[in-house]
């Protein structure tokens, strides 16, 4: 992934477009286009990268359960371990209704 220096310094370069070259990254050639710029492609790469909330929600939840089984085999006490954000938005969906409750 670039960091946001990164990608500044990138912007300042030109590429010259060839299928050649960018044929893997997907960036179009058009005919009145001869460079593209290299900000654009790291940008692209950064964009794909990206991983969903739901992805990162997963990998979450399988770590927590994976700690939770190395407890049982050891005989261990379950240490429970919460998802902070669903906790704090469950909190906020409570008030909410209790909220719209007393009104």
């Amino acid at each position: 992934m670039f960091t946001a220096d990164d990608l500044m310094i990138l912007d300042a370069f030109d590429i010259p477009l060839t299928r050649k070259y960018f044929g893997h990254v997907g960036v179009k050639n058009k005919t009145s286009e001869k460079y593209v710029n290299a900000g654009k492609i790291a940008r692209k790469i950064n964009k794909r990268e990206r991983l969903s909330v739901k992805q990162i929600e997963r990998a979450n939840k399988a770590d927590r359960i994976a700690f939770y089984a190395l407890n049982v085999a050891d005989k261990q006490p379950i240490e429970f371990q919460p998802d902070e954000n669903k906790l704090y938005a469950a909190q906020l969906k409570f008030v909410e209704g209790y909220l719209r409750n007393e009104e």
